[in-house]
């Protein structure tokens, strides 16, 4: 497969603009909200949440649209 990995710089967070957006929602929307009994709880939680990530939260790269309606709406 021959993967690479990419080393950024520290202290560089713009330049993974895309995954330290989603930290930032995970951690607003979800993980600072609830109290975790356990790795399970926390499991659950992240899967609850990618769930209504993927499919129910609109997105404004898809101009407010959900994501599951893109083809819908055209």
């Amino acid at each position: 497969m021959r993967v690479e990995p990419v080393v950024l710089p520290p202290r560089s967070p713009n330049l993974n603009a895309h995954c330290e957006r989603f930290v930032r929602s995970i951690k607003e929307e979800a993980l600072g909200r609830i109290i975790f009994i356990g790795e399970g709880s926390l499991r659950d939680a992240i899967h609850h949440y990618m769930t209504h990530y993927h499919s129910e939260r609109n997105h404004q790269g898809l101009e407010n649209r959900w994501p599951n309606r893109r083809s819908e709406a055209k």
